[in-house]
């Protein structure tokens, strides 16, 4: 897979990154990081920035590129099954816009929790097909793409995570950012004869000064693992 227009609106993408890094912060400030299906690598840097040893995995060939090329982060092109990680123990572990491309997202939500270190935390971003703004659009609904595999339902999301062990911290909202044009095309695209006319103003707006906003539909959900595990060393130690 390659998107060649992803890194046009990086400003809003990694303001988007550091909101989350700020949530994440309140619980888990520094230790091992590791996102899953990190991308081009935006959201590792500005928590390397903090201080995290950041690492991540990605598929995409040509965005782990440009990870760890332009960005000098550690990024391996494998999947969160891979037996390489058995034994791996991380402070945080991200699956951010991941599990809805997932044809088994419960498998990903046990396997992510194994890796957490005790007091570690899962950070999930995620459509939610049951919000307002879901069930209002309907079929025109951003979330009904074919590249999403699974889409789950807040209450199953927050039911899955406590059956992992997992204690749910916080669920709130995600606020993105984009600039105005980007935010209008999206809208253009589904929005059958008035979307040609907002497509045809977006496409006059420079993509400049940004706008953040939650659409509702779109669920941040961070969960802790509060055990303490047999024969293990927390994250911070073992990387000593």
């Amino acid at each position: 897979m390659s998107d060649e227009d992803y890194l046009v609106e990086e400003e809003g993408r990694r303001r988007t990154a550091r909101r989350l890094l700020n949530l994440l912060a309140k619980h888990v400030p520094s230790g091992r990081l590791l996102e899953v299906g990190c991308g081009h690598g935006l959201l590792l840097d500005e928590a390397r920035r903090r201080g995290y040893d950041a690492e991540g995995l990605e598929l995409s060939v040509d965005a782990a590129r440009h990870a760890r090329d332009a960005l000098g982060l550690t990024v391996r092109e494998t999947v969160l099954e891979d037996t390489a990680l058995d034994g791996e123990c991380y402070d945080a572990v991200l699956l951010i816009d991941v599990l809805e491309h997932l044809d088994d997202p419960v498998a990903a939500l046990e396997r992510a929790g194994s890796l957490l270190a005790a007091g570690g935390a899962l950070l999930i971003v995620t459509p939610d097909p049951s919000s307002l703004t879901a069930r209002v659009a309907g079929a025109r609904w951003w979330g009904y793409l074919p590249a999403h595999f699974c889409l789950i339902p807040r209450v199953t999301l927050r039911e899955l995570i406590r059956a992992r062990g997992l204690v749910l911290a916080e669920d709130v909202p995600l606020v993105r950012s984009f600039t105005l044009g980007y935010w209008l095309a999206g809208f253009a695209e589904r929005g059958g004869r008035v979307g040609a006319a907002i497509a045809r103003i977006a496409a006059r707006l420079p993509r400049t000064a940004l706008l953040s906003a939650s659409l509702g539909d779109e669920r941040v959900l961070l969960a802790r693992h509060v055990g303490v595990r047999s024969n293990e060393r927390p994250a911070r130690e073992r990387s000593r």
